[in-house]
C-alpha cells in the first residue's frame, strides 16, 4: 500500500509496506504411530501457517546425540523414518523452520522399533551303517545358540566308536551348539567275536524317547563278562526320572551292576506338572506424573516378558477401564482425543497359558489448554497462487468446539472456476466444491466439520492457474 509523504518530503517518494516475516511457531502433539522391524512412523499438529518445512531430529536412547532424521515440506504432520536398527529404541524431536529461522523444539517422543525373530537351525543326523544304531534326537530344527545333547544307541549286536561331523570324538552323549545348520554322523560297529574272552552288550532305550537321555560308564555298550557298569539317567526339562524296567527293575539312578550277558534296560521318565509363571510388565512411555494439554493423544508403551512361555496380548486400563490392546511388541496403545482429568494407567500381559501380570500403574494429567481469541480469518489475503487452511490451529481443528470450521483462503492468478475436493486418508472423496472466481481476488471457502470422523484429511485445490496439495487434521 502507498505511503504519504510527510511536509518537508518530496511527494513523489513512496514505498511499499512488507510484511514482516517471522520464525514459525513450534508443532505440538509430537506421537509415535507405529514401527516395523526398520522403520517408525511419527504425527504432530502443524501449528504455524508460515512454516517452509520441518526439521524431524533423532537419537538412539535417552543419552545419544540428536541428529536430522529427515525433512518434510509444509504442512506435513505425518513422517515415516527409515533405515532403523531392529529392537532399538530412538527418541525424537521436531521444529519448524522458514528463511526467519526455526521455531523451538516439540516435546520428545520416543519409539522403539520391531525386533527380528530369532534364527533357527536344522539339526541333520546320520548313522553308518544304517542298521548299527539310532541318534537320540534323531533331527529337529533348533533357535540359534541353543545347545542339543545327542546320545548314539546301539542296536542289537553293534558298539558305537565315534562321531563325525560337528562333533568328533568317542564321548557319548556330547553336544552341539545351534550356530549354523548341524550335521553329526554316528559310527557303529559289529561287536567283535572272541574264543578267548566272554562280552555282553547293555542296550539301553528310554521311554518316552523326549524323557530323557542315559550314559553308561565306562561308555561303549559291549564289556567283558564282569566288567562294572554305571548307568545314569538324565531326565530332559520338564520330565523327571521314574525308575528303570527290563532286565532289571529298580527305581535307583545311577544304576550300578556287574555284565554277565547282554541285556536290555529302559529308563522310563514322566512330565513334571507345568505351573505357569506370569508375565513380567512394565510402562516405559509415558514418564508418570507427565502433564499434556488438551487436545492430546496419548501413547502408552509397554515392555512384557514370560519365562515359561509366550505373551499374546497386553492389555491397557486406564482408572481400571480398559482402553486399548496390542498383541505384538513393542506393545502400544494410541489414546486419541484423552478428556481432561487425572488418569492411572496400567497395563496387563497375558501368556499363553492364560496367567497375567501387571505393570506397576503410572500417574499422567491432561489439563484443559488455555483458551485464546479465534483468529480473524481475513486478516490474512494470500499471496496469488498461495492457498491457506485455517480453522483452530491452522490445519488442527476441533470438532467440538462451537462452530468447528475449516476455512480455505486463496488469491487465484487466473480467471476460472476452482475445484476444491477432500480425502479421507484412503483415497475416499468425502467432499467437492466448486466455485467460480476472477483473478487476483482473495476468495475464501468455509466448511463445517461436525460430520467429518476424526483423522487426516488431504485437500486438493485444482483451477484459477493454481494446482495445490494441503492437509488438516480433525480432531474429537
Amino acid at each position: 500500500m502507498p505511503v504519504t509523504a510527510s511536509p518537508g518530503r518530496s511527494r513523489s517518494a513512496a514505498s511499499t509496506v512488507r510484511r514482516e516475516i517471522t520464525p514459525p511457531s513450534a508443532p505440538e502433539h509430537l506421537t509415535f504411530v507405529g514401527a516395523t522391524t526398520g522403520t517408525i512412523t511419527l504425527s504432530w499438529a502443524d501449528t504455524s501457517d508460515n512454516e517452509t518445512g520441518f526439521h524431524l531430529e533423532r537419537k538412539a536412547g535417552s543419552a545419544g546425540t540428536f541428529i536430522v532424521a529427515g525433512t518434510a515440506p509444509a504442512n506435513t504432520v505425518v513422517y515415516t523414518d527409515r533405515g532403523l536398527t531392529p529392537g532399538t529404541t530412538y527418541v525424537y524431536r521436531i521444529r519448524a523452520f522458514n528463511d526467519a529461522g526455526a521455531s523451538a523444539y516439540s516435546t520428545e517422543c520416543m519409539g522403539v522399533t520391531a525386533a527380528l525373530p530369532p534364527r533357527r537351525f536344522p539339526l541333520i543326523t546320520a548313522v553308518i551303517p544304517a542298521a548299527g544304531g539310532v541318534i537320540v534326537p534323531s533331527s529337529g530344527t533348533f533357535t540359534e545358540g541353543s545347545v542339543i545333547t545327542v546320545l548314539a544307541q546301539p542296536a542289537s549286536g553293534y558298539l558305537f566308536v565315534q562321531w563325525q561331523g560337528d562333533i568328533v570324538g568317542a564321548q557319548n552323549p556330547a553336544s552341539v551348539t545351534m550356530i549354523s545348520t548341524r550335521t553329526v554322523i554316528a559310527l557303529f560297529e559289529p561287536v567283535p567275536v572272541s574264543s578267548d574272552t566272554r562280552y555282553g552288550t547293555v542296550t539301553v532305550t528310554v521311554d518316552p524317547p523326549s524323557g530323557g537321555i542315559v550314559t553308561l560308564t565306562p561308555a561303549g555298550g559291549y564289556y567283558p563278562v564282569g566288567t562294572t557298569v554305571t548307568a545314569t539317567a538324565i531326565p530332559s526339562e520338564g520330565f523327571s526320572f521314574a525308575g528303570w524296567e527290563g532286565a532289571l527293575t529298580t527305581p535307583d539312578n545311577p544304576l550300578t551292576f556287574v555284565v554277565v550277558d547282554s541285556v536290555t534296560i529302559t529308563a522310563t521318565f514322566q512330565q513334571v506338572p507345568h505351573i505357569n509363571q506370569p508375565p513380567a510388565a512394565g510402562i516405559t512411555q509415558p514418564q508418570t506424573g507427565t502433564t499434556f494439554t488438551r487436545p492430546v493423544t496419548i501413547t502408552v508403551q509397554a515392555v512384557a516378558e514370560d519365562p515359561d512361555g509366550t505373551v499374546v496380548k497386553v492389555d491397557f486400563y486406564a482408572n481400571d477401564t480398559l482402553v486399548g490392546e496390542d498383541a505384538a511388541a513393542p506393545y502400544t496403545m494410541v489414546w486419541f482425543d484423552v478428556p481432561v482429568g487425572t488418569y492411572q494407567i496400567t497395563a496387563a500381559a497375558w501368556d499363553n497359558s492364560g496367567a497375567v501380570g501387571y505393570a506397576a500403574p503410572i500417574t499422567v494429567i491432561v489439563a484443559e489448554a488455555q483458551q485464546h481469541p479465534p483468529v480473524d480469518d481475513t486478516l490474512t489475503v494470500p499471496a496469488p497462487g498461495t492457498v491457506v487452511v485455517a480453522g483452530g490451529m491452522k490445519g488442527y481443528i476441533d470438532a467440538r468446539q462451537p462452530d468447528a470450521r475449516l476455512s480455505v483462503r486463496f488469491t487465484p492468478r487466473k480467471d476460472g472456476t476452482v475445484t476444491v475436493r477432500i480425502y479421507d486418508l484412503i483415497g475416499r472423496v468425502v467432499n467437492t466444491r466448486s466455485h467460480a472466481v476472477t483473478a487476483m481476488e482473495p476468495v475464501s471457502l468455509t466448511w463445517n466439520v461436525d460430520t467429518l470422523p476424526a483423522g487426516i484429511y488431504l485437500l486438493h485445490l485444482e483451477g484459477g492457474g493454481m494446482g495445490v496439495r494441503k492437509h488438516f487434521v480433525v480432531v474429537r
